[in-house]
């Protein structure tokens, strides 16, 4: 039989429970024994495996909060992870870096640019190549070239004169003797590897000379920015819905920057007219921006859009075809009339005219392509489609 319970008889049950309670709260007041508590989940352990499901502790509950208003749960920035705002906050960060690094002289009709650089230069690739320069990897890769055909390398030094004669190369000893003495005092001297490709779909430049700024590190320190490209399909939609169609392919875009003093040091090409292995490489200075360069496609779409913005009320027909229907250096520029068409060409010339650059052609949908536009007479590629 069980004992009768009376008033008495839960007073002390009441009693013993305080003092275990009393027990407990003092030994947990202890930081060893709560740390001790928490790292074997005892506390957890008392609550009723029924009523666990669903419960947790402060420490579990997220920072983030899920909920969003109706306003937020449509915005793409509110809709990001953590990782996406992460780096389109470095993206934006190097793009301010690429517009500082861009200035256009309407005076002067000239683009400059500097080497926009994230990290320190000097430390990262004395660090990588082990000293104060690259050029024994760039010579390695120098020496082969010079093991191409005959016929290859006669390319080569047409394609290489070409840029001699524009001096968007220029021997190390011939530049200013301030320019000289600036280069040989670097504390690194980074020279371009590089090599001969073909474009067979150019008309102009069959044989190009490529370098390669990612094997020397280069292309990691320097700032990418946020994607200024247009996107082909929506390009090529306007440009084929309107009849009075023009494109034109900007000449020599990234060669028509001039690199500034500062950044010539990073910015050299082994080179002799030779071609031989035999005899040693002549230094020459790239004074120019240069094809695949992390940053300069970006600060080429950065002259350009300046330009459409400073010229606006001088030449507004030419905002549209410097912002919206350009890829790279190519435009296909929409129009509803010849009027307009016509308008436009004036307009976008005379804009990059005054940033230092000029149109290599300009053809007319409807019409025969210009010469320099088309290899077979008919056919006239662009956005790098055939």
């Amino acid at each position: 039989m069980f004992p009768m319970w009376t008033e008495e008889t839960e007073n002390n049950e009441l009693d013993k429970f305080r003092s275990i309670e009393e027990e407990l709260l003092t030994a947990y007041d202890s930081k060893e024994t709560r740390h001790n508590c928490l790292s074997q989940s005892c506390l957890k352990s008392i609550i009723p495996l029924s009523k666990l499901k669903g419960l947790q502790d402060e420490v579990d509950i997220p920072d983030i909060v899920e909920f969003r208003c109706d306003t937020c749960s449509n915005c793409p920035v509110c809709k990001m992870s953590a990782r996406a705002k992460t780096k389109s906050l470095q993206e934006e960060f190097e793009q301010s870096v690429i517009i500082k690094s861009v200035r256009v002289d309407l005076d002067e009709q000239t683009t400059f640019v500097d080497l926009p650089f994230i990290k320190d230069p000097v430390a990262h690739l004395t660090k990588k190549h082990k000293g104060s320069d690259n050029f024994y990897q760039a010579r390695k890769i120098y020496e082969g070239q010079c093991r191409k055909s005959d016929e290859v390398k006669e390319q080569v030094r047409a394609a290489h004169k070409d840029l001699a004669e524009k001096e968007y190369m220029v021997r190390l000893k011939e530049l200013p003797q301030e320019t000289q003495d600036l280069i040989n005092a670097a504390p690194f001297k980074h020279a371009y590897p590089w090599r001969a490709v073909y474009k067979l779909d150019s008309a102009t430049t069959p044989v190009r000379i490529i370098v390669d700024p990612t094997i020397t590190g280069l292309n990691k320190i320097l700032a990418k920015g946020t994607n200024m490209l247009g996107k082909i399909p929506e390009l090529l939609i306007r440009f084929r819905s309107s009849r009075y169609a023009w494109n034109t392919d900007i000449s020599k875009l990234y060669n028509q920057r001039h690199l500034n003093k500062g950044s010539l040091a990073f910015s050299l090409f082994l080179y002799h007219d030779s071609l031989s292995q035999s005899v040693a490489p002549e230094v020459w200075v790239m004074t120019r921006a240069w094809y695949r360069v992390a940053s300069t496609g970006n600060q080429a779409g950065v002259a350009l859009e300046f330009l459409a913005k400073e010229l606006s009320h001088k030449h507004p027909s030419a905002v549209a075809p410097l912002t919206l229907s350009k890829y790279v250096d190519d435009i296909i520029s929409p129009a509803s009339s010849k009027e307009e068409r016509e308008q436009q060409i004036i307009d976008t010339n005379e804009c990059l005219l005054a940033g230092g650059f000029t149109m290599k052609y300009v053809a007319h949908s409807g019409d025969p392509p210009p010469e320099k536009a088309s290899k077979d007479g008919t056919h006239v590629g662009c956005l790098g489609l055939a």
